[in-house]
């Protein structure tokens, strides 16, 4: 089983696309899609030869409805979405299943200090954010590795190719509550 879990935002280039410098661009699409092809790639043979495999991608809620000034990862995450779902159907009938986790904000000890954190900036932030979550509140790591559970187990030996968005109901989209 792989579980490709690692990803990079950016936080000192928040611009529109047209300002948007191309190193940044890089370095976030090498890191968060190259970087997952290039660790399944990695362990393939092993499960090709075995004829069996999990493969579980860890994406983004923003790949699926992007967020102002982030093109590179609401892109990247997308990538990795359908990358998702390519291996899939290349991989089905090699005994390998692919899906992903669409984490959407989930509590951190990052986004403590990020999004949730006691200035009043950050306050009227997350307030925002969980403005556009039906559950009212941040996700939980122990909700995320719960999907994660779910793809490695019996239960999904049926399951591939799927995007799994773990998010409080946020892409489930009109959503907005006063704040």
């Amino acid at each position: 089983m792989l579980v490709n879990n690692a990803g990079v935002n950016t936080l000192h280039h928040r611009v529109n696309v047209d300002k948007f410098p191309v190193q940044e661009w890089n370095r976030l699409i090498e890191v968060n899609l190259t970087g997952a092809f290039l660790v399944a790639q990695g362990v393939l043979p092993g499960m090709l030869k075995r004829k069996n495999g999990r493969i579980i991608q860890i994406g983004s809620v923003l790949g699926k409805i992007p967020a102002r000034l982030q093109c590179a990862f609401n892109s990247a995450k997308a990538g990795l979405a359908q990358l998702t779902r390519s291996m899939a159907i290349e991989l089905g009938s090699s005994g390998i299943l692919v899906n992903c986790v669409a984490p959407g904000s989930i509590m951190t000890d990052g986004t403590k200090k990020l999004f949730y954190g006691n200035d009043a900036k950050q306050g009227v932030f997350s307030r925002r954010l969980l403005a556009h979550i039906p559950m009212g509140r941040a996700g939980l790591p122990k909700e995320v590795s719960g999907a994660v559970l779910f793809f490695a187990s019996p239960a999904s030996a049926y399951v591939t190719g799927q995007v799994l968005c773990v998010d409080g109901g946020w892409t489930a989209g009109g959503f907005l509550r006063d704040f």
